[in-house]
C-alpha cells in the first residue's frame, strides 16, 4: 500500500530541520554589503534557505566607539544611528539564528576616513557641501556651509582646507584654467565658508565650471559648480550681476 506523498513530504522537512538543530548546521547569510553615503549607512545581504526563518544578529564594532548588537528578522539594516561617528571605522558582521544554533559569521568592514583606507575596507563617500555662487564682473563669489554645519556633526568642528580648480577639463590651455586654496573655520555666524574667484577677463567664455576639493577629518569631499558668467556690452558697458 502506497503511503502519503503529502505526509513524506512533512517528514522531511521535519528531519530536516531536526539535523540541522542537532548538529548546529544553520545556513550563513551571504553577499553582505554596505551602501554609504552621507553617513546613511545600510546593510544589505542575502538569506535562501527554505526551511528556516532566522533572527539575524548584527554585531557592529568600531575601532574607537562601543560595540553594539542589534536583532533583526529582515535582511537588510539601516545601521546609521548605530555608526553614527564620522571619522570612525566600523566592522559588522551578520549571523543566523535559529533556536540556540547560529550561523556563521560574514562580516564587511567601512569608513569614510581615509586614515583607515585599506584593501579589505569598503569606502564610504561625503559630498561637498551645497554651494552657492553669484557673478560680479570678473568675480565669483562662493560661499557654502562648513561641513560640520552642514551634516551637522560635531567631530568635523575643525579648519576645513580646500581647492578650487576653475575650467578643471582645460589642462591643455593653461590659460583657461587656474587652481587657489583656501580654508575656513567654523564660527557662529552660520558655519559659512566664503571666497572669490577670478575670471580671466581675456577669455570670453559664457559658461565656466568650478571644481571644489576637499578634506576634512581625514574625509575626501568634491563636487562641481556650473557657473554663467555674463558678458559685457561693448557699447555701454552695462552689467547687472546674478545670483545662481
Amino acid at each position: 500500500m502506497s503511503g502519503d506523498p503529502g505526509l513524506g513530504i512533512q517528514l522531511g522537512l521535519f528531519y530536516a530541520i531536526l539535523c540541522q538543530c542537532v548538529f548546529g548546521v544553520v545556513p550563513p547569510p551571504a553577499n553582505l554589503s554596505v551602501v554609504c553615503h552621507n553617513f546613511k549607512n545600510v546593510l544589505y545581504w542575502n538569506y535562501s534557505s527554505a526551511v528556516q526563518q532566522p533572527t539575524f544578529t548584527v554585531n557592529l564594532i568600531p575601532y574607537e566607539s562601543k560595540p553594539q548588537t542589534v536583532k533583526t528578522s529582515q535582511t537588510h539594516l539601516d545601521i546609521s544611528s548605530y555608526s553614527s561617528e564620522a571619522i570612525d571605522h566600523y566592522v559588522v558582521s551578520v549571523t543566523a539564528d535559529v533556536g540556540q544554533e547560529i550561523s556563521e559569521s560574514l562580516s564587511v568592514e567601512f569608513t569614510y576616513s581615509t586614515d583607515f583606507y585599506n584593501e579589505k575596507t569598503h569606502k564610504c563617500t561625503l559630498d561637498f557641501p551645497a554651494v552657492d555662487a553669484s557673478v560680479h564682473k570678473d568675480v565669483i563669489e562662493v560661499s557654502f556651509k562648513h561641513p560640520s554645519a552642514f551634516y551637522e556633526r560635531a567631530s568635523l568642528e575643525e579648519e576645513f582646507e580646500y581647492t578650487i580648480i576653475l575650467n578643471p577639463s582645460s589642462s591643455s590651455v593653461p590659460h583657461l584654467q587656474e587652481k587657489s586654496s583656501h580654508s575656513c573655520f567654523e564660527d557662529e555666524l552660520g558655519y559659512l565658508c566664503e571666497t572669490k574667484v577670478h575670471v580671466n577677463q581675456s577669455v570670453v567664455v559664457q559658461w565656466v565650471v568650478l571644481k571644489f576639493e576637499g578634506k576634512i577629518a581625514s574625509i575626501p569631499v568634491h563636487t562641481y559648480k556650473n557657473v554663467s558668467v555674463p558678458q559685457l556690452e561693448p557699447a555701454s558697458g552695462n552689467y547687472k550681476p546674478f545670483r545662481l
